[in-house]
């Protein structure tokens, strides 16, 4: 029967996996009649309405090697549009990601190489990146707690003897440290229980996440 708008002889109608798989070879090498053509807003608002709260038929498909290496392949050069990325940036916007989640990204990324590795970001970006995490927008913003001033007994003379007492030991990793931490993260406690030797690279890594260091520490020396 020739299409006719409106016809609803298929509507709710479900193909055999047989008669998908005929219309598969049937259709492989062709064109798309659909190729190219542009739909009207009205008509992807539309689309979007009938499948909310819809399950996707692709859930829970598993690809095939070869059809990951025939997608990698199809995109090799290829680059997203910048309407699309805006797109994406936004609709990931304030999205928290549960627990589950996030262990199931981590384990499918394991192994991989990064998609970064080796590649350098442009001055534009380290500069749009520097900007993003400046003052009250950055994601470890304590209130401007960093510019607080030091107490009038932290001198050079008591960070050396902290060092010294440390061996120049890492309290963490156990490596070369030459930076001297506060436990408590109170600038104005520079009592030398509350002061330990750090690596450069452990000295930063405690700037997140301070609740557990601070018991990490007191656990360690209590």
């Amino acid at each position: 029967m020739p299409f006719k708008k409106g016809n609803t002889i298929n509507k709710g109608r479900k193909f055999s996996k047989e008669h998908r798989e005929r219309l598969s070879l049937s259709l492989k090498g062709k064109e798309s009649s659909r190729k190219g053509v542009k739909l009207l807003e009205e008509t992807k608002l539309k689309i979007s309405k009938a499948n909310k709260g819809k399950i996707s038929p692709r859930k829970g498909a598993v690809l095939s090697e070869e059809t990951k290496e025939k997608i990698r392949k199809a995109n090799i050069g290829k680059k997203i549009p910048e309407k699309i990325k805006i797109k994406i940036s936004q609709s990931l916007k304030g999205r928290k990601f549960s627990k589950k989640w996030k262990r199931k990204i981590s384990e499918s990324n394991k192994g991989r190489e990064g998609g970064f590795k080796n590649k350098k970001h442009s001055i534009e970006t380290i500069k749009k990146m520097s900007e993003a995490q400046k003052g009250e927008k950055g994601s470890g913003w304590k209130g401007g707690i960093s510019c607080l001033p030091y107490s009038v007994d932290w001198t050079e003379t008591l960070k050396r003897s902290i060092r010294e007492r440390d061996n120049y030991i890492c309290q963490i990793c156990s490596q070369y440290g030459n930076n001297v931490h506060h436990i408590d993260y109170d600038k104005e406690n520079c009592n030398p229980n509350n002061l330990i030797t750090l690596c450069r690279s452990c000295h930063t890594k405690t700037n997140n996440n301070r609740k557990y260091w601070i018991n990490y520490f007191f656990k360690k020396y209590e």
